[in-house]
C-alpha cells in the first residue's frame, strides 16, 4: 500500500489512466492493512506518507515545492477520503452487526483507549530507545550523512522520504500509552533504505577513488 501510493502521480509521463490504477490499487492494499491491524493499519501508513513526503518537500531546493504542493495535496485529500469511507465502513458495521455496547468499545476503548488511556501495556515515551538501541544507532549513522544534504539526487530523495517515514511513526508510537517492541516494525524497512543508500554512496565514492588512484 506504501510503495503503491507513495509513487503514484509520482511520474511526470504517467497517463490518468495509470495514475488511477496505482492509487486504487494503494487504495484496495491499506483496505487490507486495516482488516489486518485494524485502524493502526492505515494510521502507520499515512505517518509514513506523511513524514515521507512532508521531509522531501521541505527540503526541495529551489522553489519547487511550490510546484510539488498542490498535486500532493490532491493526494493527500483523495487518501483522507479512502481512509475516512474505510473508518465509516468499519465502525459502523460494528455498530450493526454487534450492536452499540461492541461498537462503543471499539471506538473508544480498542481504538483511542489504547492510544491514549488504558495502561495495559503502558511504557514511558522513551521505551523505544531501549529496544531499539542497535536500529536507532544505524538510522542516526544513516541519516547524519553529510551527503545526505544533496537533495536533488533521486536515491537521496529516497533517503529523505525513508527518514521522515521512520521519524514520524516513531514519535506517534512514542506519544501512544500502548507500547510493545514489536511496534515500530512497520518503520523497520525506512531503515533499511536509509542503510542502503548511504552502502551506495560508499561503494561510488570507493570507485572514484580507486579509478583517480
Amino acid at each position: 500500500a506504501l510503495a503503491l501510493l507513495a509513487s503514484s502521480g509520482r511520474e511526470p509521463d504517467e497517463t490518468t489512466r495509470k495514475r488511477s490504477l496505482r492509487f486504487l490499487g494503494g487504495a484496495l492494499s491499506l483496505g487490507l492493512a486495516w482488516l489486518t491491524k485494524g485502524p493502526l493499519g492505515a494510521i502507520l501508513i499515512g505517518l509514513a506518507l506523511a513524514g515521507g513526503e512532508g521531509l522531501r518537500l521541505l527540503a526541495s531546493q529551489g522553489g519547487t515545492w511550490s510546484g510539488e504542493l498542490p498535486p500532493l495535496l490532491r493526494r493527500a485529500a483523495a487518501l483522507a477520503g479512502v481512509v475516512a469511507l474505510l473508518a465509516v465502513s468499519w465502525f459502523g458495521l460494528a455498530f450493526v452487526l454487534e450492536g452499540s455496547d461492541f461498537g462503543w468499545n471499539l471506538l473508544r476503548n480498542q481504538t483511542w483507549g489504547r492510544f491514549a488511556e488504558i495502561k495495559q501495556h503502558e511504557k514511558p515515551w522513551h521505551f523505544y530507545a531501549g529496544s531499539l538501541a542497535t536500529l536507532l544507532s544505524a538510522l542516526a549513522f544513516a541519516g547524519g550523512e553529510p551527503r545526505l544534504l544533496v537533495f536533488r539526487r533521486t536515491r537521496t530523495r529516497a533517503s529523505l522520504f525513508a527518514l521522515g517515514w521512520f521519524v514520524l511513526c516513531l514519535v506517534f508510537l512514542s506519544a501512544s500509552k500502548t507500547k510493545r517492541s514489536y511496534y515500530p516494525m512497520p518503520a523497520y524497512p525506512a531503515v533499511a533504505l536509509l542503510a542502503a543508500g548511504l552502502l551506495e554512496r560508499r561503494a561510488e565514492e570507493l570507485v572514484v577513488a580507486v579509478r583517480g588512484g
